[in-house]
């Protein structure tokens, strides 16, 4: 199925790792699912849900409007999510994988759904601003949360925003691409793995 600024991609493949909800960075909303980075490149976007699809997640991506804001699509994705527990999922089968703005927005919904079996996926979230932004809500998220971060990028360890957070699990993987914020723009096998290992583990 292919992919446009209002349409919605939701991609065949066994069940065996569940649903993945894959939220791309402000490039894309901002240029479409051909987004070219003048200092990071190509964001290849279709490549990015193929690959996710290729390790046995059903993935549902949508390009963003270019006039969406973090709260209000943070609404959305809370619906999709209603929608897929109505349906028949289990809370435990769904993960929703944020990359940059995305990010924000993955967490955003967290708080949101407020359900404890939920997996949340955070890829270069957390500079300064992303922590200012989500330090009210540190001890209000609920779920189980990967932080991946490059080592060459300013935004770090998501660390601050859960420690001694009694609602949610809270795992943190750092990589060294050396490819700065441009790590999340393909990929990776240094942040797609980690995901695998641990989806497999919690």
């Amino acid at each position: 199925m292919a992919c446009g600024n209002s349409e919605e991609r939701s991609s065949q493949s066994d069940k065996s790792r569940g649903y993945l909800i894959y939220l791309h960075g402000a490039i894309v909303q901002q240029q479409g699912p051909e987004a070219v980075s003048e200092q990071f490149g190509p964001y290849l976007y279709q490549t990015i849900l193929d690959s996710l699809t290729n390790k046995g997640f059903q993935v549902i991506s949508e390009v963003r409007p270019k006039d969406a804001e973090i709260g209000s699509y943070a609404v959305k994705v809370q619906r999709q999510v209603r929608e897929l527990i109505e349906k028949g999922a289990k809370p435990s089968e769904i993960t929703i994988l944020g990359a940059s703005m995305g990010a924000y927005i993955a967490l955003e919904a967290s708080l949101l759904l407020d359900n404890p079996e939920i997996r949340y996926v955070t890829l270069g979230l957390c500079g300064e601003s992303g922590i200012n932004y989500f330090l009210k809500s540190k001890n209000k998220f609920k779920g189980k949360f990967l932080s991946i971060y490059e080592l060459s990028d300013s935004r770090g360890s998501c660390a601050p925003l859960f420690e001694n957070n009694l609602g949610a699990s809270f795992s943190e993987v750092a990589i060294n691409t050396g490819l700065d914020h441009g790590f999340l723009f393909r990929p990776l096998d240094e942040w797609v793995e980690p995901i695998i290992t641990w989806r497999l583990n919690n």
